[in-house]
């Protein structure tokens, strides 16, 4: 590299870098040693960056590239899949091009054999993409990555399996073979909600026809098949169950109206009628008078061509793209044409529109429930809250088999890096939102957020080292305060456990921090959770080394074992209703049993994919403060109002 009168070097045997004269090669000078694995070198220099071209300002009046010719002229160019327009500045995207996944990443070529250009700028930083779809409306691509457990989208200047594009209600959907669902959201990301998550069996392949309001899949269990059903998920039904095993891709030909798919395992690839179910065999992906199909045995990886009237005469149109050749889509812009009731302003939906055929439409909620005029979405009155370190989730308490998120999931890294316990301030009926408080361990502080994840502020800075506690009473420098619960409207008293490593304890004082004492110091290692149950006047606690969650009274007598597992499975407790629910970090599951018996354990989220960590359940029956003295005026106090017993 050369700068100024000096040649910049670096030599990978001596593992030093350094200059010398650059007109004679003398004066050499060792600026570093122990310095290999040097591959390039550059100087950073404003002053050597002068001079003036025609591309310096506005870009030349390009649209994507620019290039200077000389210094008085320029020539307008386009990225890979768009062409030069008329005008010769600005770009268009090539109309029709064939799509393909490999587990790299997404490709794009010319749907004729003859044409080996590129026709899509290379996709890249997947682990293991699988399903691809597009909207040519916005000129983005959409792809499912396994690997990552992701869905992912781009411009095309840039456990998941099937993925499909309403292009006319602006919706995306996918299937999830591992938790058998099919989901959907808007092509923002926003209002994810479950379509359909009863009776499927590893989904894999999916394809949408918004005019008509059909969604259709394919299943790989024990019953392969191929359903279908309206955009909503209503009105299911099987087509295809018989002579099928591996059903893969799938595709539809909106001016014939039929479906086609392929099957892996019988290498067949057919048609129906998709109205009747009328079959005959065939094959996939088409557009024209072509079909396109990809195959992984046919010249290590290939993707196809044929007549779909007659496929003898297939053509190989690109070869050796190895065994991760997965899904094969064409790009093209005439596929998206038609309308239906959800195509302006989402048809009067707050959150989602489905169109349900024949001009008919309804909308949904992905996160709360609709309201009476069908259109709005209305909160629920309560949810259970669990954070998964980076993020606040949600999950019904009205309806344990609905597994949408009742309050939409929050992320931000800015604010959450690791978030352990959580509280709640219930306060919807006035103010319409909750307060949620929440202590993140690395930022050192405590938080509070509107439940509608706006309102955020910082309580407490610093919490590791300018909040330790008051001792008082029998409070040791061994005692380690881990997980508090207050009774804060009929004993008047708050409970803490006790992570004393010679003496574990569960304690309690008055709120004010007097008379305090040790309620429970026997078989007890770890307790990990606390929780209250404020009607009636018991207190839960689990125990992470022994693995068990227990019932006692307020003055630690009467205990009893609800639930019992290994060491390592509780983390956060919450009571609400019948029942208390527990994160298990081994499980990396939230579950619940009855508060009673510790019977009738439901599995409510699994595999999540970071550790579940605080759990509590926001609703205004948890407690009754009502009556509370300083519930008015903050009890004349002018700061804290404590109450006592």
């Amino acid at each position: 590299m050369v700068t100024g009168g000096k040649l910049w070097w670096a030599d990978e045997e001596s593992a030093q870098l350094g200059t010398v004269t650059k007109r004679d090669g003398r004066n050499p000078v060792i600026l570093r040693n122990k310095t290999s694995g040097v591959v390039h070198m550059k100087v950073y220099d404003r002053e050597g960056q002068k001079g003036r071209n025609q591309c310096q300002i506005n870009n030349g009046g390009c649209s994507q590239l620019c290039f200077p010719t000389s210094e008085n002229t320029r020539s307008c160019s386009c990225t890979v899949g768009y062409n030069l327009r008329s005008d010769r500045m600005s770009c268009e995207g090539v109309d029709s091009f064939l799509m393909y996944s490999i587990h790299e990443g997404i490709r794009g070529m010319a749907l004729e054999p003859n044409d080996n250009s590129e026709a899509l700028m290379p996709i890249t930083g997947t682990l293991f993409a699988v399903g691809v779809d597009f909207h040519a409306g916005n000129d983005t691509v959409y792809w499912t990555d396994m690997g990552l457990n992701r869905i992912s989208r781009a411009k095309r200047i840039s456990r998941v399996e099937g993925i499909a594009v309403d292009w006319i209600a602006g919706n995306l959907y996918w299937t999830d073979h591992g938790f058998n669902l099919i989901e959907i959201s808007r092509l923002n990301g926003a209002y994810r909600s479950v379509v359909i998550s009863e009776g499927l069996d590893q989904p894999r392949a999916i394809a949408v026809h918004p005019q008509k309001g059909y969604l259709f899949w394919t299943e790989w269990g024990q019953n392969p098949c191929i359903g279908r059903s309206r955009l909503d998920g209503s009105d299911q039904v099987t087509l295809v169950n018989s002579g099928i095993m591996w059903p893969n891709g799938i595709s539809i030909d909106y001016e014939e109206n039929t479906l086609y798919w392929c099957d892996a395992r019988t290498d067949k690839i057919e048609r129906i009628n998709l109205e009747t179910g009328e079959s005959r065999e065939i094959v996939l992906g088409c557009v024209g008078p072509y079909i396109y199909w990809s195959d992984r045995a046919h010249s290590n990886g290939s993707i196809r061509r044929g007549l779909k009237t007659d496929t003898s005469e297939a053509v190989t149109m690109k070869s050796g793209l190895g065994v991760n050749l997965k899904d094969v889509t064409v790009f093209n812009r005439g596929r998206e044409k038609g309308t239906n009731p959800c195509a302006r302003s989402n048809g009067g939906c707050q959150q989602l529109c489905f169109h349900l055929g024949s001009g008919r439409r309804t909308c949904s909620c992905a996160h709360g429930r609709l309201a009476e005029d069908g259109f709005a979405c209305e909160r629920y009155e309560g949810y259970l809250l669990f954070s998964e370190r980076t993020i606040l989730k949600s999950i019904h308490l009205s309806d344990e088999n609905d597994l949408n998120s009742p309050v939409q999931p929050f992320e931000n890294p800015a604010f959450f890096k690791n978030v352990i316990a959580l509280a709640f301030d219930y306060s919807q009926n006035a103010a319409r939102t909750n307060r949620i408080f929440f202590s993140d361990v690395h930022f050192g502080n405590i938080q509070m957020i509107n439940d509608d994840w706006t309102g955020r502020s910082i309580i407490a800075e610093n919490t590791s080292r300018s909040l330790q506690p008051e001792r008082c009473g029998h409070s040791s420098e061994e005692d380690h305060p881990h997980v508090l619960a207050l009774d804060e409207c009929q004993s008047h008293l708050m409970f803490w456990t006790n992570w004393n490593e010679q003496r574990p304890s569960i304690m309690r004082s008055t709120l004010a921090g007097k008379n305090m004492r040790i309620i429970v110091s026997s078989d007890i290692l770890t307790p990990n959770g606390l929780t209250i149950d404020h009607k009636a006047e018991k207190l839960y606690f689990s125990d992470g080394s022994l693995g068990k969650i227990e019932r006692c009274d307020f003055d630690g007598t009467s205990r009893y074992v609800i639930v019992k597992s290994g060491a390592g499975n509780f983390y956060g407790l919450a009571i609400y209703a019948d029942f208390i629910y527990w994160s298990d970090w081994a499980r990396r599951s939230v579950l619940r049993s009855n508060k009673y018996t510790g019977a009738d354990t439901k599995v409510l989220r699994a595999d999540i994919p970071h550790q579940p960590m605080g759990i509590i359940a926001v609703a205004r029956d948890t407690n009754n403060c009502e009556l509370s003295p300083c519930r008015h005026i903050n009890g004349g106090c002018g700061d804290l109002c404590l109450l006592t017993p």
